[in-house]
């Protein structure tokens, strides 16, 4: 790799996370992962620990055991054996609707987004406050200039969005196209928001911790088919981008390869 290009890849942070030339900013997914890759029981025990549903919920997706001691007893004919009762079945969780993806369908929701990338691009921490649904959660003003030191422009945005399990609030897929300095290309990418609305009905990129069942709601919608095809198709604009430009394709080698290593030192952390 030439030595421009080592250099831009050492000295950005990685604002989103690199699967190919396709990139994910998929807020609270990561918090989340590991329970999806956990058995379903273990999953469930998790979520019964942290007090998120209830005990009976657990034993239904168990399976309920009969007590068939009824049947193994010797009877005669003047035993009075007291069958023992049946447990009463829990009713099925009714399944939450999954909604598919339309796109620029809230134009309150395009103008959120629209804002948080130009307050990302000017380095506008104050402003990026202002978008959250919690302003303490803001992004540092240091840390901020070093994921954008490179990045001149995110174009041709566009949002689509699909209703979340709770009233007013939604998973947008944001598609962009990055602009970095130096390299004529745009880079196709793929960020990931929950929005949800304030008390004065305004929305806001949630940036706080979600509850189990929403959080496990959200991740799952990564695996909707229309979600899935959005996502082959961003990365097929990335392999067409960098087929056309070798600079691009030689930065996105190098950020590759800083994803890599980030993955084995969080595997190494755990």
């Amino acid at each position: 790799m030439r030595l421009k290009y080592k250099k831009i890849v050492i000295l950005t942070t990685m604002f989103t996370m690199g699967i190919s030339l396709l990139t994910f900013s998929f807020n609270n997914d990561k918090d989340i992962i590991k329970s999806k890759e956990n058995t379903e029981a273990n999953q469930e025990q998790d979520l019964v620990s942290k007090g998120h549903i209830d005990n009976s919920i657990v034993v239904a997706t168990n399976n309920i055991i009969k007590d068939d001691l009824a049947h193994n007893v010797n009877h005669n004919e003047n035993d009075d054996v007291t069958p023992t009762p049946e447990p009463t079945p829990e009713p099925t969780p009714t399944p939450f609707p999954v909604y598919e993806l339309e796109i620029d369908a809230i134009p309150e929701i395009n103008e959120l987004i629209a804002q948080y990338f130009v307050a990302k691009i000017n380095c506008d921490v104050d402003k990026i406050k202002e978008l959250l649904s919690n302003s303490s959660k803001a992004i540092e003003t240091d840390i901020l200039q070093k994921e954008t030191e490179h990045i001149e422009d995110f174009r041709n945005i566009k949002v689509y969005t699909k209703p979340s399990i709770l009233e007013g609030s939604y998973i947008a897929y944001v598609y962009h196209e990055v602009k970095f300095t130096s390299i004529n290309t745009l880079a196709p990418g793929l960020s990931k928001f929950y929005i949800v609305t304030d008390e004065n009905n305004d929305y806001k990129i949630f940036s706080g911790e979600l509850e189990d069942e929403i959080a496990l709601y959200n991740i799952a919608r990564n695996d909707d088919e229309d979600v899935v095809k959005l996502i082959k198709k961003t990365k097929k604009n990335g392999e067409e981008a960098k087929k056309n430009d070798q600079d691009l394709a030689e930065f996105w080698s190098g950020i590759d390869e800083l994803a890599n290593k980030k993955a084995k030192d969080d595997k190494a952390d755990d």
